[in-house]
């Protein structure tokens, strides 16, 4: 298993890659695991890969995959994603397949998260992930608010957590969108740490751009070169007792025109600056 500290890497943020080459980035970077989504599957299983040869590839290079990410429609009533929206994300409207992926190639957890402006209410939004949390067990669901979704902070995040009061329903903190969203450090120290599954890391610009979603997925920083206090808020959960790895989610165009080990080289040495000292490696 992972452990706390452990630098992670999104599949996402090197989606034109073939899978076995982001393998060999994330481990010659110095990455512990890496998380992966429907999107990187289907194009695996295209290549020629069955379920064993990903789970025997991820080994081979010494890594753990931590979660399936990207589970994006299932909210009732949600108009539905449309398939390149997201790029490199493929949102599956049959939640059972995140859930079949996820046991076949050995991740614990799936994540999902709102990206549309629609938000039926509380008890709504609560009683939909109350009902991924019943069909993904034994895994763990985590729920990631969003600026522009209909979980928009840290505290309607813990609100629908307290409202499912499921073991195995969790939140993911993305620094990105806590800092983007009405979410304070104080809030935090609200949630018991145990509620806290995952923390994805990356940094916002001095300026917000008028499209948070078009930001979001084109324009985000290394960690500690903006404006979202990423080394603040990672010590509030370390003080907060919350130990995990560091998911590098840093989705930047100008990234991804370098050549990928650059990039994720700089990634981890932007993550080793913001995280506590007591979890560099």
């Amino acid at each position: 298993m992972l452990k706390a500290g452990d630098f992670v890497l999104c599949w996402a943020v090197f989606r034109q890659l073939p899978f076995a080459t982001f393998l060999g980035v994330a481990r010659d970077a110095g990455f512990r695991g890496i998380t992966i989504g429907l999107g990187a599957y289907y194009r695996a299983r295209e290549d020629g890969l069955t379920d064993g040869d990903i789970r025997a590839l991820v080994e081979d290079h010494d890594l753990k995959i931590e979660y399936v990410d990207g589970l994006l429609s299932w909210i009732p009533g949600a108009p539905e994603v449309p398939g390149t929206m997201v790029p490199g994300i493929r949102a599956e409207t049959d939640v059972a397949k995140y859930f079949e992926v996820a046991a076949a190639i050995g991740a614990p957890m799936v994540n999902a998260v709102t990206v549309l402006d629609f938000d039926p209410g509380i008890d709504a939004v609560a009683s939909a992930f109350s009902s991924l949390c019943e069909k993904a067990y034994p895994l763990r669901m985590s729920l990631e608010f969003t600026p522009f979704g209909a979980v928009p902070d840290l505290k309607a995040a813990q609100n629908i957590i307290d409202l499912v009061a499921k073991k195995n329903a969790g939140i993911m903190l993305d620094t990105w969108h806590f800092g983007r969203s009405n979410s304070q450090l104080s809030d935090i120290e609200a949630i018991a740490p145990e509620r806290y599954f995952a923390i994805q890391v990356s940094d916002t610009g001095e300026t917000r751009h008028h499209d948070l979603f078009e930001e979001t997925l084109h324009y985000r920083l290394l960690p500690g070169r903006g404006a979202a206090k990423v080394a603040k808020t990672l010590e509030a959960l370390w003080k907060h007792g919350v130990r995990l790895p560091y998911d590098a989610e840093i989705f930047s165009d100008e990234l991804l025109a370098k050549p990928p080990l650059e990039a994720a080289l700089q990634m981890v040495a932007a993550m080793i600056s913001v995280v506590p000292p007591t979890d560099r490696r």
